[in-house]
C-alpha cells in the first residue's frame, strides 16, 4: 500500500504502518522515523513505510514552502528546576509572541512530549508527562506553509 501524507498545522503525518523513514528532496532524514515529521525548510518531503513483513513503499513527494518564519536565538527565559523531581516550569522570554508548539526529544531524537497551541509564556511539565532522561527542548512558532503534492 502506498503511504499518504497529511499536512496539519506545521506537522506532516504519514498513514499508519510499523516503520517510517522520512525523506527531504530524495535524501533520507537522520532519525526521522516516526509517523509525524515537522518540516523545517522548504522542499520536497516523502515517507517510506515498512510493514511487519518487511514490505516497503514510498509516498508521493509533498512540496512544502515555508513562509513568515521568525527565528529567535533563545526563546527560553528559564527552565526550573532542572533537573526536577515532581514538575518543572518553562518560562519563555518576552520576545515570544503568537502560537507555539513545545517539542521535547530524548537523546536519540525520538519525540517524547508535545504541547500544541502554546499562547502563554509559561508551561508546567509534570513528572507523569515524561520519562526520566536527558532531553532536547524545542519551541516552534506555528508557521504558514504552502503545500503541494508531487508524484514521481
Amino acid at each position: 500500500m502506498i503511504p499518504t501524507i497529511v499536512f496539519s498545522g506545521s506537522v506532516l503525518s504519514s498513514s499508519s504502518s510499523d516503520n517510517y523513514q522520512w525523506f527531504f528532496n530524495g535524501d533520507s532524514i537522520l532519525n526521522a522515523n516516526t509517523i509525524n515529521y515537522i518540516p523545517l525548510q522548504s522542499g520536497g518531503y516523502s515517507v517510506q513505510i515498512t510493514d511487519g513483513l518487511g514490505c516497503s513503499s514510498i509516498s508521493a513527494e509533498m512540496n512544502v514552502v515555508i513562509t513568515n518564519v521568525e527565528y529567535h536565538s533563545n526563546p527560553f527565559k528559564n527552565i526550573q528546576p532542572n533537573p526536577f523531581k515532581e514538575s518543572t516550569t518553562i518560562l519563555f522570554g518576552e520576545n515570544v509572541k503568537g502560537e507555539y508548539e513545545l517539542l521535547i526529544y530524548d537523546i536519540v531524537v525520538k519525540e517524547v512530549f508535545r504541547l500544541n497551541n502554546i499562547t502563554e509564556n509559561k508551561v508546567v511539565i509534570n513528572k507523569e508527562d515524561i520519562d526520566k532522561g536527558l532531553f532536547l527542548i524545542y519551541s516552534i512558532q506555528r508557521i504558514r506553509l504552502n503545500r503541494q503534492k508531487r508524484g514521481y
